[in-house]
């Protein structure tokens, strides 16, 4: 996901924003990190709990215009109902896999989200759009559901100097459960 927040925060940056990106400190994941900490389009810190998110963050919180949890951070449902009490500006959630999320509300086992938490967060930005949108919003009581679609950091990833070698292009994270959907709609229609 690192290319998806990289342009969208550069850009929100470029267009004269001031962004600070927070993300739970997870050992395992450290050299993977989301952000280098030395971004130079936005501030960015780590959290090794809900506990000191909490009390190292509540005024940037609580006095940002826009606050976004994203989907599979630890104690996300914990972190997204400590957020929309907290925090006077917009609250959104950003669904990065949408699909996954609605089977896990269904079965009533999200761990980064609540049908309650959902009715709370004023926007939920979605990965996916279409018939999951009107889920989430006629099933789920969203009150504002969007499509965000994925995006790359321009910076980092861009056309090489060279002809390209194919007529049709596609690029997305590979999930079986899309794999029909791309296969019917994209390549069969190729």
């Amino acid at each position: 996901h690192a290319g998806i927040w990289g342009g969208l925060l550069r850009e929100l940056t470029r267009l004269g924003h001031s962004v600070l990106f927070l993300e739970r400190e997870v050992r395992r994941y450290a050299p993977q990190r989301i952000l280098r900490q030395d971004a130079d389009f936005c501030r960015t810190d780590v959290y090794t709990s809900l506990g000191e998110l909490q009390r190292r963050f509540a005024s940037v919180v609580r006095d940002a215009d826009v606050v976004i949890v994203a989907s599979h951070i630890p104690e996300g449902a914990a972190v997204g109902e400590w957020v929309v009490r907290t925090a006077q500006g917009v609250t959104a959630f950003y669904d990065f896999d949408t699909p996954f999320t609605l089977a896990k509300l269904d079965e009533g086992d999200c761990a980064y989200i609540s049908p309650r938490l959902v009715q709370q967060y004023q926007l939920y930005l979605s990965l996916a759009g279409g018939t999951a949108l009107a889920r989430i919003e006629e099933d789920y009581g969203s009150p504002s559901a969007r499509a965000l679609y994925a995006s790359v950091d321009s910076t980092c990833f861009f056309p090489e100097p060279r002809d390209p070698v194919w007529d049709f292009g596609y690029l997305a994270a590979y999930d079986d459960s899309s794999h029909p959907t791309v296969e019917r709609l994209l390549n069969d229609t190729a």
